[in-house]
């Protein structure tokens, strides 16, 4: 069986019925409650088989593995951390502080999930509980504080007596920009990750409701940098679920502008894709929002604004491995641009292909060859994307330490703001998209 029908099981088991339809117009044949109930016996029968073959990983990927599943955090102060993966900050070049956030253990959780359907993964389901439990805090937080339902904050809050966030002590004295919002970058992560699991419904309603309340419809004022790839008032959704200080003065948002970031709005569309299939309502103003964000990206890949068209993402390999997830989650509304994604993402890939392994960074590869699989399905992968796909492979195994970290990485997300660069490091993350890139097909 093509391992995407086998993902169509997948996603009939976790509750979506949207794979009905798919399947049964792949077999050709119209909609029935009895074809429909045929094919979820089948569901059970193949997944029962599937689970029975899980593979096992390779000597490398298990290093991978064992290096993500060795860095959680198991306690932590308040064991508020616990659950999750520390990253480390980097403030205009030097390293900062260390800590975990809310972005990065669901993005990681999603991540090892895809690789478990097909590999064998020790001890996955208890990885799995304790990145859940480390995201409790983070709700807490919003619903302490305040903020619009189902929005979530990339740091936690550090000081109770203020509401400030931060991490360490001192860390939001000493940088502005650490106050921050909740944010729908992280809010989009958390809300794929409670649908792939069938938790924290409530959450995830009021995700989709608060995203098409901050969209780009309405305003004044417009971020710097949109100002050089989009108009004004696309109808996008915006970045900070928080008001820009045109209408608050007590607005946290860095620099006071809410902004559109085409890589955000990405992972935005594969959380509300994934929403639809499972044929939830959606509130009709972030519909538009979603139809407003397909035409935008569409866009700006048309217009060459990739990456620019990203405020806090610097590569074009983040902008391509979001593309790609987005398409998986059933984003079909960016299928009319695949044809120039790919041959972008093929440019960079043989750049990097042709390029001495010791000049090649670790995280890119791993972001250009999970895409270039996915644009690219391996029944129909033409030779010379075959050619490269090896070659991507074997830099990638090479870049792999005996401890199962890459031994160069790139920052996973860039924050701007008051005159500071901050960037974020995350070796575990890396080693995840690395397993991600050479275990699916």
């Amino acid at each position: 069986m093509e391992i995407s029908v086998k993902r169509l099981y997948q996603r009939i088991w976790r509750g979506d019925l949207a794979p009905m339809f798919e399947i049964q117009n792949k077999l050709g044949v119209r909609f029935s409650f009895t074809c429909a109930a045929l094919l979820f016996c089948l569901c059970l029968t193949e997944l029962g088989h599937s689970q029975e073959r899980l593979q096992p990983l390779d000597e490398i990927e298990a290093r991978l593995y064992q290096y993500i599943a060795a860095n959680q955090v198991e306690a932590s102060v308040a064991n508020r951390f616990r659950g999750g993966w520390l990253i480390y900050s980097k403030l205009n070049g030097a390293v900062f502080s260390h800590e975990p956030n809310s972005y990065l253990t669901a993005k990681q959780m999603l991540l090892l999930q895809e690789v478990g359907w097909r590999f064998e993964l020790p001890n996955l389901a208890e990885v799995e509980g304790r990145a859940s439990a480390n995201l409790m805090p983070f709700l807490f937080d919003s619903s302490y504080t305040g903020e619009p339902g189902g929005t979530i904050s990339f740091w936690p809050i550090q000081d109770y007596t203020t509401g400030r966030r931060g991490v360490h002590p001192g860390i939001s004295a000493l940088l502005p920009i650490a106050n921050i919002p909740n944010d729908f970058d992280s809010s989009s992560f958390a809300a794929l990750w409670f649908l792939t699991i069938r938790q924290q419904s409530d959450f995830v309603r009021a995700f989709v409701t608060s995203a098409g309340f901050y969209r780009d419809v309405g305003r004044p004022d417009s971020h710097g940098n949109n100002l050089r790839w989009k108009r004004l008032n696309s109808g996008a959704f915006l970045t900070w679920a928080d008001p820009d200080h045109t209408v608050s003065p007590h607005s946290r948002i860095p620099n006071g502008v809410n902004n559109v970031d085409c890589v955000v709005n990405l992972n935005m569309l594969s959380a509300l894709s994934q929403y639809r299939r499972q044929a939830l309502p959606m509130p009709p103003v972030t519909d538009r929002g979603v139809n407003s964000t397909c035409r935008l990206v569409v866009e700006a890949i048309r217009s060459g604004a990739v990456p620019e068209c990203s405020y806090y993402y610097d590569r074009a390999s983040q902008f391509w491995w979001a593309y790609a997830q987005a398409l998986a989650n059933g984003a079909s509304c960016l299928e009319s641009v695949v044809k120039p994604v790919r041959w972008r993402l093929l440019i960079r890939a043989l750049e990097v292909a042709r390029a001495h392994q010791a000049s090649s960074n670790g995280t890119e590869v791993a972001e250009i060859l999970g895409a270039l699989k996915q644009l690219y399905p391996p029944v129909t992968r033409p030779e010379r994307i075959v050619d490269v796909v090896n070659r991507l492979e074997a830099i990638l195994r090479g870049m792999v330490d005996d401890e199962g970290k890459l031994v160069t990485e790139d920052s996973i997300s860039l924050s701007r703001g008051f005159g500071m660069s901050l960037e974020w490091f995350a070796p575990a993350h890396s080693s995840a998209l690395a397993l991600f890139a050479l275990t699916i097909p």
